[in-house]
């Protein structure tokens, strides 16, 4: 599955305020499957309306944001850590 960046115009995807955040908002293809991430220091929390597709979320966020250490999901599981600017691998 295809997962993109969403723009400022995605607001038939995100809310104003999700995408405010900056590179923090990505979807499918299809709009079917959402992703934000929550960014606090060089931790994120990821906010997904599905379990689908989440390494590819993840890469995909990575990419856009090299200085985050460790990701984890809304209930403080943690998805992934890493050292700064390390390649993600899923």
């Amino acid at each position: 599955m295809d997962i993109i960046r969403a723009g400022l115009n995605d607001t038939d995807v995100f809310s104003k305020d999700e995408l405010d955040f900056g590179g923090c908002c990505f979807f499918s293809v299809d709009k079917a499957f959402r992703y934000f991430f929550r960014i606090k220091g060089r931790e994120a929390t990821l906010f997904a309306n599905t379990k689908q597709y989440i390494s590819q979320a993840i890469e995909k966020f990575l990419f856009y944001s090299s200085f985050i250490t460790s990701i984890k999901d809304e209930g403080g599981q943690t998805l992934i850590t890493r050292t700064r600017n390390e390649p993600y691998l899923s």
